[in-house]
């Protein structure tokens, strides 16, 4: 239904009419960024909430979101380094990369894309200037700007926000406050099966010396 007026969103569940925003901000250990499988992260701040507009796209709404989680993390980043290092003039560019690293993750991945390719412009004039401010403070892909926060792909199942935005995924966000660990990178499925082709080898290689003596391990 067209709705033509602020009058007419009323009685309609603004779940079903917003798009629902969700930030997830954690710490964790730099030495952990590459590893595939369960990394430690703490839990230092979340924020949900609707969008002030309607949105007709997906990319429209991820772009909004990815900025409003960069403008928090900032913030948190200034409040953090504040207490270790001091002397921060209540200004967020008053600590950068060189302080504490910022690193972006999304699902969408043609938000990913448009922050790695300096030339690209959506053709939404709205999505546009959020891609424009985001490519001021964040960078994408090889070769990119390290003065700036990093922006990395992650499959859904592994984005953290997700849980403040979908209510069947409320689950997810108690097992990692009570686990303490979440997954940042997950191993192909063709690495996955080289791995268990070779174990399925080194299983035939000890068979084989215990029967004939043929074969040292």
């Amino acid at each position: 239904e067209l709705l033509d007026c602020d009058e007419d969103v009323k009685g309609y569940d603004k779940k079903k009419i917003f798009s629902q925003r969700g930030a997830f901000i954690g710490l964790l250990s730099a030495d952990h960024l590459e590893d595939v499988g369960d990394v430690p992260i703490s839990l230092m701040d979340w924020r949900t909430k609707a969008s002030k507009r309607v949105l007709h796209a997906t990319f429209a709404a991820e772009s909004g979101a990815a900025f409003d989680t960069f403008g928090i993390a900032a913030y948190f980043r200034a409040c953090w380094c504040d207490i270790f290092l001091g002397h921060c003039g209540l200004d967020v560019r008053d600590f950068g990369e060189e302080h504490m690293r910022i690193i972006l993750y999304t699902d969408c991945k043609s938000l990913f894309d448009h922050l790695k390719k300096e030339g690209a412009v959506p053709e939404d004039k709205f999505v546009a200037i959020a891609i424009a401010a985001l490519r001021c403070v964040v960078s994408a892909g090889p070769g990119r700007n390290e003065d700036k926060a990093e922006c990395r792909w992650i499959a859904s199942r592994w984005q953290l926000a997700d849980c403040l935005t979908k209510a069947a995924l409320a689950q997810s966000l108690r097992d990692i406050l009570t686990s303490g660990v979440t997954r940042l990178h997950e191993m192909s499925l063709q690495e996955t099966r080289r791995l268990q082709t070779q174990a399925f080898h080194v299983g035939i290689t000890i068979w084989d010396s215990q029967r004939t003596n043929k074969f040292q391990i």
